[in-house]
């Protein structure tokens, strides 16, 4: 062989050599929490939802499959108890039996919180729509986690998976099993075999997540945060603040609240399903 072509041969394995060095390096430092304070940087194997597994994923099968699923009890009783207390809550509104500082509490809560849902949960960790600072970051978990609709992790899984797969059986709240499947009984059911398959298929793919601290320790500490930001605060505000009896400050700014919140989310997967143009983005 030729020195010029010996050369070249050379030089191009020093390359290839470097470049999976590289890429060794990059996983390891991912694995082990070695990411961008800006999440600015994206591991390799995060940048896409796709997967090996997706080739082999037969949609037609699961489609095809007899499936029933069977009622999760504890999660139907907090949904039937948070709504009737919110019934009830509301009943303390209408018959001006609270405060209007209590109430106007209440709606600026649900109005604040809601861009933890919108500009955080949604656009930013689901979709990578934009990139955010670690200062903006943590302020939009914090008013997510005041929403309590689960940790930022969980929920951007299933969205993407929605995205994904809309409107089939992969699709956590499929609406073609109804109305009120996908409004709420898709968290009281136990989900179909093509979910779970997808969900455990995107999670390979969810580098992006993992490697922001923010959605990492606010996946970690979720209960107590919940506890805090979602139960103690808004409750002890209105009776702290000006004087609102606890009880009807527990009913109204933490049950009816957190309860208007839910189905406010929930409407987009079933209103938003039935009706409209459908421009959805497989």
């Amino acid at each position: 062989m030729a020195p010029a072509q010996q050369d070249v041969l050379m030089c191009k394995e020093s390359v290839q050599s470097q470049i999976k060095i590289r890429h060794i390096d990059s996983e390891f430092k991912i694995e082990n929490g070695d990411v961008s304070e800006n999440n600015n940087v994206v591991a390799k194997n995060g940048a896409s939802d796709e997967t090996n597994s997706d080739k082999d994923f037969d949609l037609s099968k699961y489609e095809a499959m007899e499936f029933t699923a069977r009622i999760k009890w504890p999660d139907l009783i907090v949904q039937l108890v948070l709504h009737l207390v919110s019934i009830y809550g509301l009943y303390l509104t209408l018959t001006f039996q609270v405060k209007i500082l209590t109430i106007l509490f209440v709606l600026a809560t649900i109005y604040t919180s809601g861009f933890g849902i919108t500009a955080g949960v949604h656009r930013l960790w689901s979709h990578r729509a934009y990139r955010a600072k670690l200062p903006l970051r943590i302020l939009l978990a914090f008013l997510f986690t005041i929403t309590g609709q689960r940790d930022i992790y969980t929920w951007a899984l299933d969205h993407r998976v929605h995205h994904k797969y809309s409107e089939t059986v992969a699709d956590p709240h499929d609406v073609r099993r109804g109305f009120w499947f996908a409004h709420v009984g898709w968290l009281v059911l136990t989900p179909h075999p093509a979910v779970e398959n997808r969900r455990a298929a995107l999670r390979l793919t969810a580098t992006d997540l993992i490697a922001d601290p923010v959605v990492r320790i606010q996946k970690l500490t979720f209960i107590p945060l919940f506890a805090l930001l979602n139960i103690v605060v808004p409750t002890a505000v209105p009776w702290y603040c000006w004087q609102e009896t606890l009880f009807n400050s527990f009913v109204l700014s933490f049950v009816t609240r957190f309860t208007i919140t839910l189905n406010i989310a929930y409407c987009v997967n079933s209103f938003a399903h039935l009706w409209g143009n459908k421009p959805y983005d497989r």
